[in-house]
């Protein structure tokens, strides 16, 4: 098992960058070629907002893997792009929370650990 899988499960990786402070006309080509270098991206999307004043423009890349996304991140956080300084985050992934049974679901659950516990005792 890799260091990495030990430090952090594989099921609670997170394989997102989110890439702010891109220059407006920034293309999704070009997030694409300059993040690829990394890993294989399985998807990447670009943001434009525009709020009366300015446009802000900011990127999202999911890779195949969490080395990729931690590589990008290591080397693309305050690179400087166009005259903006990127900034380059992991994106938390949140999970659902696990629904741990109580004792009375996991008797109804259970038809052996029911009959086991309606045993009589000697």
């Amino acid at each position: 098992m890799p260091l990495i899988d030990r430090i952090t499960p594989t099921d609670l990786q997170t394989t997102r960058i989110r890439i702010a402070q891109l220059v407006e006309g920034t293309s999704l080509a070009d997030v694409m070629t300059t993040f690829g270098q990394f890993g294989d991206i399985l998807s990447c999307s670009l943001k434009q907002h525009y709020d009366g004043q300015s446009t802000t423009v900011s990127a999202t890349i999911e890779f195949s893997s969490y080395v990729s996304a931690v590589c990008a991140v290591e080397e693309m956080d305050g690179a400087t792009a166009d005259g903006l300084c990127l900034n380059v985050k992991l994106v938390r992934v949140i999970r659902p929370p696990v629904h741990i049974p109580t004792k009375q679901e996991a008797q109804d659950g259970s038809p052996l650990l029911h009959r086991i516990s309606k045993r009589p005792r000697a």
